[in-house]
């Protein structure tokens, strides 16, 4: 098996198992399962041994987990428990924008409600201005016939008059 790693200038790498592109998680994954892991150790001498032994700052620990291949899961549950907290960020965000979408609702609601309204009393007063306007028409018509129908009279009381002043004129 050959294990490979390409690394950029960038600062971006690439990982290779026995030359197929693969994640460092893979990699990882595979040193998890076989207990050689990066602090761990397959060949352990004689000093070490003692030192290990008399270790109470918890490498003891760390070395007996990474050989018994429990560091593999304890990684897993670490990226797990931080996917749950980034999901939990998420669902504490979405949950304050649908708090503010439903203020933003009432907010709307009622200004859609103050929109029609208006909207009816606009026709309402549309409707009024007509009528009245019609009624206005209707009276003025009225009075130019009433006028018509004094002129005609007059204009008929002026004749006979002037016929009479004429008759009156003519038997002097």
């Amino acid at each position: 098996m050959q294990i490979g790693r390409r690394v950029y200038r960038s600062g971006a790498s690439e990982y290779f198992l026995n030359k197929t592109p693969v994640r460092l998680r893979d990699v990882r994954d595979l040193f998890y399962g076989t207990g050689m892991g990066s602090h761990a150790y397959s060949v352990i001498e004689r000093a070490m041994v003692d030192h290990v032994l008399s270790d109470a700052s918890g490498h003891r620990r760390f070395l007996f987990e990474e050989a018994s291949g429990i560091t593999k899961y304890k990684q897993r549950k670490r990226e797990a428990l931080g996917k749950l907290e980034a999901t939990e960020t998420d669902l504490l965000r979405v949950q304050d924008i649908i708090f503010e979408l439903d203020r933003e609702l009432g907010s709307l609601s009622r200004q859609v409600a103050k929109a029609r309204r208006a909207e009816r009393l606009r026709g309402g007063i549309r409707d009024l201005d007509l009528r009245l306007s019609y009624e206005q028409h209707q009276e003025r018509f009225a009075r130019e016939r009433q006028l018509a129908e004094q002129q005609q009279e007059e204009s008929v009381r002026r004749e006979a008059s002037a016929a009479e002043l004429a008759r009156r004129e003519a038997g002097r």
